[in-house]
């Protein structure tokens, strides 16, 4: 299945600031946040408790803003 596959290229995690970013790097089947497909190479901020889909993986994001114990 298409879209169960990952590039090798795929996208980009970084910080940036004082924020989390995902960027997808022109892959083939797209980096998907919050059931949004992302434009390539356009930068999109991470918030606590996004879904991130990646090929057949769900990561749902964590931030710690230092409000937990």
């Amino acid at each position: 299945m298409a879209s169960e596959t990952v590039s090798r290229r795929h996208a980009e995690i970084g910080f940036q600031g004082s924020s989390w970013w995902v960027n997808d790097l022109s892959s083939r089947h797209g980096t998907v946040l919050n059931g949004v497909k992302l434009a390539p190479n356009n930068p999109a901020q991470l918030r606590n408790r996004d879904r991130l889909r990646i090929g057949p993986w769900v990561f749902r994001v964590r931030i710690n803003d230092g409000t937990e114990t």
